[in-house]
């Protein structure tokens, strides 16, 4: 290639082009659309690492002329109906998805996890996989208003790719959300909403070459998914929470969920207070909310808490899940709990932290397992959140963190690895959000 060639090709490289025009618009036929809509408008505002937000949603649902595919995008509260190579029945039963009544949805929760990893390296991938989580559970949480919901982690996710043209657009399936709703009408949810016809428009997003070539190292390294028989769903907690745990649940699926989640906010920072030791249970106690997932009764997954100004609570860690007495720790400085979280200074007057941590082995042993362990991580991190909302106290969760030095300080087992951080305290409403700054504030990077 000559040198003016590659010059031309860089430069185009560089350039950006305006959106074509609108497709023309779509009329939705079916109610199923409408109840994902009115699901994923309260459902999708979750906490986001560096707010980038790598995910997307697919809803498959019944129109006039059989099951559809629709891609939503709550930001900008825009729907299209997708073309699609074959079948969406034989995709959906293929991937290991019950069938829908009429005025249900499947609502696929899809990961880019370039998004995330061209700021956070590697690291990103990670942190794109707690984000599904914590949209996915937070989605379950809300469509139970409008009647019975459940998650499905153990997918086909093969079929899936093929039917959304995934693969080639860089992306991946996460999990399936299935609405069945009760018989309440969604009204007015389309008010507002662009909803247009994209079959004719081509299939599959512009990728640049920087992304195909992250994708193409990563793709290897992905699980394919569930291929064996569907896991049964059940109603259960994602962790296995310690006797300590106050009986009482602040809230659950359905209606008082999505009020949570209306509420919820991430604390920019804290001050340096003691806090009551009835805030830190009332927010605690939510990791004793039952979901109905396809995910097996033994969790691995454990929670921990680290003490540092509590009322009542000495220093020390505290085992949330499983059984286990308080281990005795000194107590930890501002200025290292900051260091720990990667020199994130406003982390450092927390008054507790809470670690979500599982053995080593479940993360390197089986790609599956790995993912299951990191959902479940996302979605204890989501309860946490709702259940600090209902409580009133201030949380935050942190990304960046040295997972071994925190494991030593809170005296874990030797074999654990901390998945992901929270810290709990009083709300300081004047501390900026730092992680918006820079590029990568919470790896030490400028």
């Amino acid at each position: 290639m000559s040198q003016t060639m590659a010059a031309t090709e860089f430069w185009e490289r560089m350039s950006v082009r305006a959106p074509g025009a609108e497709p023309p618009g779509y009329r939705p036929t079916g109610t199923g659309l409408r109840h994902a809509l009115a699901a994923l408008e309260t459902a999708a505002a979750v906490p986001s690492a560096g707010a980038i937000r790598p995910c997307e949603n697919y809803v498959i649902t019944t129109e006039a002329d059989g099951l559809a595919a629709f891609h939503v995008d709550p930001a900008r509260r825009r729907c299209a109906r997708v073309a699609v190579p074959h079948s969406v029945t034989l995709a959906a039963a293929a991937a290991g998805l019950p069938v829908i009544p009429e005025s249900g949805a499947h609502v696929v929760v899809v990961v880019r996890p370039w998004l995330s990893m061209r700021k956070y390296g590697d690291r990103g991938y990670l942190y794109a996989q707690l984000d599904a989580a914590h949209l996915a559970t937070n989605l379950l949480g809300v469509a139970g208003e409008f009647g019975d919901a459940e998650l499905r982690l153990r997918i086909n996710r093969g079929p899936l790719a093929v039917l959304l043209g995934l693969a080639e657009s860089c992306r991946e399936a996460h999990s399936v959300v299935t609405l069945r709703p009760s018989g309440r009408v969604v009204t007015g949810v389309l008010a507002g909403w662009t909803v247009v016809d994209e079959r004719q428009a081509g299939r599959g997003a512009r990728v640049t070459p920087l992304e195909a070539a992250c994708w193409a190292q990563l793709a290897p390294l992905l699980d394919e998914g569930w291929t064996g028989p569907s896991s049964p769903v059940r109603a259960d907690t994602v962790v296995a929470p310690h006797e300590r745990i106050r009986v009482s649940v602040p809230f659950g699926v359905g209606a008082t969920w999505s009020r949570a989640s209306r509420t919820r906010f991430s604390s920019k920072g804290f001050l340096r207070e003691t806090v009551p030791a009835d805030l830190v249970a009332d927010a605690l106690s939510a990791i004793q909310v039952l979901l109905p997932t396809d995910l097996p009764a033994q969790p691995g997954l454990h929670v921990s808490m680290l003490v540092r100004r509590v009322a009542g609570l000495r220093p020390g860690t505290y085992r949330l899940t499983g059984t286990g007495k308080r281990r005795l720790v000194g107590t930890l400085s501002d200025a290292l709990v900051a260091r720990l979280c990667m020199g994130q200074n406003h982390i450092g007057a927390a008054s507790a932290v809470v670690l979500l941590h599982t053995a080593r082995g479940d993360l390197v042993d089986s790609r599956r397992l790995l993912r299951e362990q990191v959902f479940r991580a996302g979605a204890t991190a989501q309860l946490l959140y709702l259940g600090a909302a209902t409580a009133g106290i201030g949380i935050t969760a942190v990304g960046g963190f040295d997972s071994a030095q925190w494991a030593h300080a809170a005296r874990l087992p030797g074999d654990q690895e901390v998945l992901y951080v929270l810290a709990l305290g009083a709300d300081d409403e004047t501390a900026p959000k730092l992680d918006r700054f820079s590029s990568a504030y919470a790896h030490n990077e400028s």
